[in-house]
């Protein structure tokens, strides 16, 4: 396969042909910070916007590191100040939505530290008494918690051989993370084996008090 030389913080890198900027930043050691982004499941919609770079020979000057592939020569910078506020700005506009405190899991919170936002840094929160599915097995689901950052569905779609238990819905003028088709996940054809839980960032998926998996 043909091979791509680029430069990211001013290392030389050497990928093959294809590879996204995030893949070739990873491969070289650098950090790019993502939310959206798992490398064991498919493809994100780079709706986050947290991995944005600064590169040349890309359709824009701040494109998402992970759906961009490297080009010939391209320069990509992770750290100016323009990416920073960038993210800055998107991690706000995401998690500000959700009550406090917003930054409660562990991961969450070095994702924040490294971006540079913390608790701090939100707005009040207004309160929207969206409902908790209580209602499954060992499971329960908190909307008000929920970003809609697709993980879960790539999670369990992936799990279930591309059918999945959980979809989106569009569901009292919001979309929502639902069990789809049937309102039970078990029906849906469930394992409950907690995928879902595991890459959720904000704990909107969790184990019931005394469940686990």
């Amino acid at each position: 396969m043909a091979k791509v030389h680029l430069a990211i913080d001013g290392v030389d890198v050497e990928v093959d042909q294809g590879t996204t900027i995030l893949e070739a930043a990873r491969e070289a050691g650098i950090y790019i910070p993502t939310l959206c982004f798992h490398p064991d499941l498919p493809l994100s919609l780079a709706v986050c916007r947290l991995c944005v770079v600064e590169a040349t020979e890309a359709e824009s000057r701040f494109p998402s590191s992970c759906v961009t592939p490297v080009a010939w020569g391209m320069i990509v910078r992770t750290d100016t100040p323009a990416v920073k506020e960038i993210r800055r700005h998107f991690f706000k506009a995401i998690f500000s939505p959700l009550p406090s405190p917003r930054l409660n899991m562990p991961e969450l919170k070095k994702l924040a530290d490294y971006i540079g936002v913390g608790e701090e840094d939100f707005p009040p929160y207004v309160f929207k008494n969206l409902p908790v599915d209580r209602d499954q097995p060992l499971l329960e689901l908190d909307h008000n918690r929920c970003i809609l950052c697709e993980l879960c569905i790539r999670a369990c779609k992936k799990e279930l051989g591309g059918t999945g238990a959980i979809d989106f819905d569009y569901r009292g003028g919001r979309w929502m993370v639902v069990p789809f088709p049937s309102p039970s996940l078990k029906e849906n054809g469930c394992r409950f084996c907690g995928l879902c839980v595991e890459v959720c960032p904000t704990g909107a998926l969790r184990y019931k008090k005394g469940e686990s998996n």
